[in-house]
């Protein structure tokens, strides 16, 4: 592990409630590449209700770094 990272599958993370990677799951997942990160933790806080299931987000996002 060289570096790794913490992000949220919502629009805020569950510590101090910072941006999220919702919605921006592609940039986010670019930029983390660009930056040489080889870890990401992403937690399940602030999904607003949506439609969208733990399991997709999880899954967009994953689709996305890989």
């Amino acid at each position: 592990l060289k570096l790794g990272l913490y992000t949220c599958v919502g629009t805020q993370t569950c510590k101090y409630n910072r941006p999220g990677s919702y919605g921006n799951f592609e940039l986010d997942a670019q930029t983390f590449a660009e930056w040489g990160v080889d870890q990401v933790k992403a937690d399940y806080c602030h999904t607003n209700g949506g439609n969208e299931t733990a399991y997709e987000l999880y899954s967009a996002f994953s689709d996305a770094l890989n």
